[in-house]
C-alpha cells in the first residue's frame, strides 16, 4: 500500500492537485511544499513556479515571491 501511495505522489498532475487544494484552503505553507515537489518533477513547468511564487508572497515572503516571478 505504501509503495502505491508513493508512486501516485510522484505523478505531476496528482502533485498539482494536492498543491492547488492546499492553496484553496489557505494553507500556504503546505501548498508551497507541494509546488516545490511539482517543480522537482517538472523543472520547466511555469504554472508550478507561478504557484510557488504566489504562495511565498501570500505567506509574507514578498522578496522570495518576486525573485521567483523573475525566473518566469
Amino acid at each position: 500500500m505504501a509503495k502505491k501511495t508513493y508512486t501516485i505522489a510522484k505523478q505531476p498532475m496528482i502533485v498539482r492537485q494536492i498543491a492547488v487544494n492546499f492553496e484553496k484552503r489557505l494553507h500556504f505553507e503546505q501548498a508551497t511544499q507541494w509546488y516545490k515537489k511539482w517543480l522537482e518533477l517538472e523543472p520547466f513547468q511555469s504554472e508550478a513556479l507561478l504557484g510557488l511564487a504566489k504562495n511565498e508572497w501570500l505567506k509574507g515572503n514578498k522578496e522570495t515571491g518576486m525573485v521567483l516571478l523573475f525566473r518566469l
